[in-house]
């Protein structure tokens, strides 16, 4: 039996941040679409009893503290889509599109499941896609839905390429007023599969 205080509910890890020296500060997107920031206490030491990683997906318990935060006392994870951890593209698409979604979300919004549903959808598709022009495709008809989702109006799709993708971000840093971290190492992939392009496309003409 859990305390009558303590909440329980599934989510999704977007970011973690460091605080203080042994507690970390986790933003979480619920199941029900509300993105709230937990106080982990000592989540940093191997007192917590299990790791809060980016993209791991599970039950969350949580109860209120002293602070403006409630304190995240226990984490089990249920799935952490570890195709997405074993290639460097997949991880920096879906980085790239958790960061949009943070940035489009408000802190403690209105309840959405839809934008869990599209998270969850989009981080499964890019677990499946083995080439890099397939784990694009999944990013950008996520960023698309998510503008869309979020109010702001993304237009009609495009065909998935680099210059559609950027366009994409461009507009999620316009709304947002912030430079996107993950744009640069994404460039860097969709660059290496421009080259490949090319190579190939080289190749065939020899």
């Amino acid at each position: 039996m859990k305390p009558a205080d303590t909440l329980q509910f599934e989510g999704i890890i977007l970011r973690t941040f460091p605080y203080q020296e042994r507690d970390l500060i986790v933003r979480i997107l619920r199941r029900d679409g509300v993105k709230q920031a937990f106080l982990a206490n000592a989540a940093r030491t191997k007192r917590f009893g299990v790791p809060l990683d980016i993209l791991d997906q599970g039950t969350i318990s949580a109860r209120q503290g002293r602070g403006t935060l409630m304190n995240l006392s226990a984490f089990q994870p249920r799935h952490s889509f570890p195709q997405i951890r074993t290639s460097i593209d997949r991880f920096c698409a879906a980085i790239t599109f958790t960061e949009c979604l943070d940035f489009l979300i408000p802190e403690d919004g209105p309840e959405s499941p839809e934008l869990f549903t599209l998270l969850e959808m989009v981080l499964c598709e890019l677990c499946e896609s083995v080439e890099l022009s397939a784990q694009l495709r999944a990013l950008y008809f996520g960023i698309h839905k998510l503008i869309e989702l979020c109010g702001y109006g993304a237009g009609e799709p495009a065909l998935p390429s680099t210059n559609s993708i950027m366009h994409l971000l461009q507009r999620v840093e316009h709304v947002a007023e912030r430079a996107l971290q993950s744009k640069s190492s994404l460039l860097l992939c969709m660059e290496g599969l421009r080259s490949k392009s090319q190579a190939d496309t080289d190749g065939q003409t020899k």
